[in-house]
């Protein structure tokens, strides 16, 4: 078969497909829906992370010979399902083998925006010694939201217990229950000291975190979003962190990537921002490649 890694994918699987027979195409990363469809020209697999969106107009004008899009990652945000099930492509995910990279990076955007790390380092960079404007807080002792209990989720709750937090969950259904006590969304927003979010995008989550919420926050509240751009109304934040309601953030994600242009909020001093690293860790590329490799082979055996 024929397999483009339209945004990369680790050597070792790349070397176990070709070993299998198969030929791999390495992309370039980032397609617009034209030269996507260009590439796709006798593709039967297709693998994407976030920086490659699947619309529909792309699996319509593939739909002869594309069999399957694996979302080398958990949401499957970018690709039209829909269109998909339609058309009869296959669509899979390899959901959780990011989460301990996902869940480490969501911790330390909280160490980094509570210990003014970005603020100082900026200062470093440009020779100033800003000692006394860098005081901060610790974690230990204070009281962590954890908004999504999947996989991530429960990750950041076990390691913010095991800094010392308090830490509190919610998610959509709680007689699934959790790994943490269960409060209403409004009362996790108005109680915690850190918040992490961990939702998938969706109509229900786009602008959760919006100027009325940011009305009723725990003054002071440190946001940490590594889950999906648009659930935080960055507008909002940047005139809550303005006004003192928002003691910080740490934002992973955005809700255009690569933006256009950087939203203001990244300039203030309180805000930690990364270019969507989360799952970019050698263990995280390296465990999704491997299961790649064993989706091709399922769809080659005919599974």
């Amino acid at each position: 078969m024929r397999i483009l890694a339209a945004d990369g994918l680790d050597e070792r699987a790349i070397a176990a497909l070709e070993a299998d027979g198969h030929e791999v195409i390495r992309g370039t990363g980032g397609y617009a829906p034209e030269a996507l469809i260009e590439a796709l020209d006798g593709v039967d697999v297709l693998v994407v992370r976030s920086a490659t969106k699947v619309p529909r107009a792309v699996l319509e004008a593939r739909r002869d010979s594309l069999r399957l899009v694996i979302r080398a990652g958990s949401g499957l945000d970018s690709i039209d399902t829909d269109a998909a099930r339609d058309l009869g492509v296959a669509v899979t995910n390899t959901p959780g083998l990011n989460a301990p990279g996902v869940a480490e990076l969501a911790i330390g955007l909280m160490f980094a925006v509570v210990r003014r790390v970005g603020f100082a380092h900026a200062g470093m960079l440009a020779g100033r010694w800003e000692k006394k404007a860098c005081k901060g807080t610790e974690l230990a002792g204070k009281r962590l939201g954890v908004v999504g209990l999947g996989r991530i989720g429960a990750r950041v709750a076990e390691l913010g217990r095991a800094i010392g937090m308090d830490v509190v969950g919610h998610r959509r259904s709680p007689d699934r229950g959790g790994p943490v006590p269960l409060v209403d969304l409004d009362e996790l927003f108005a109680s915690c000291d850190v918040v992490s979010l961990h939702v998938p995008a969706g109509p229900e989550t786009r602008n959760m975190v919006d100027a009325a919420r940011l009305e009723r926050v725990r003054r002071g509240q440190v946001i940490v979003n590594t889950a999906r751009g648009d659930v935080l109304d960055l507008d909002a934040c940047l005139a809550a962190l303005e006004d003192g309601r928002l003691g910080g953030l740490g934002i992973d994600v955005w809700p255009v990537e690569p933006p256009p242009e950087m939203h203001p909020v990244v300039r203030h001093p309180a805000v930690v921002a990364t270019p969507h690293i989360g799952a970019q860790t050698a263990e995280s590329t390296a465990r999704i490649g491997e299961r790649v490799v064993e989706l091709v082979r399922e769809l080659a055996s005919g599974g």
